[in-house]
């Protein structure tokens, strides 16, 4: 993992747009999109959140935009796309303290 913490890793931010075709896109930031790099922890991350996004109710589709932002299609609840994102962080976060003790906020 790259500069800053835990606590850093942990922010979640969420932002939605109606398009055209009346679905609504969510903006998800994860800020451990930029930072967690390093393997097993990176695709834990990502195939967590998509995993996770998916299985929630009205989500149409979801895809990595940038390191650290998704969208989300569909007709989704922004508290609880960042409610979920914000465990499958938590998860890989303490997986990776787990494995590396000296890394801990």
């Amino acid at each position: 993992m790259a500069a800053g913490g835990p606590r850093d890793l942990r922010h979640v931010g969420v932002s939605n747009r109606q398009r055209a075709d009346g679905t609504v896109e969510w903006g998800v930031w994860v800020a451990a999109g930029e930072f967690v790099r390093e393997e097993p922890y990176e695709t834990q991350l990502v195939v967590g959140l998509d995993k996770a996004w998916r299985a929630g109710n009205g989500v149409l589709d979801v895809c990595r935009e940038d390191r650290e932002v998704w969208i989300v299609r569909g007709d989704a609840d922004g508290r609880e796309l960042t409610r979920v994102a914000g465990v499958v962080v938590d998860a890989v976060v303490e997986s990776r303290q787990m494995d590396h003790p000296e890394w801990s906020a």
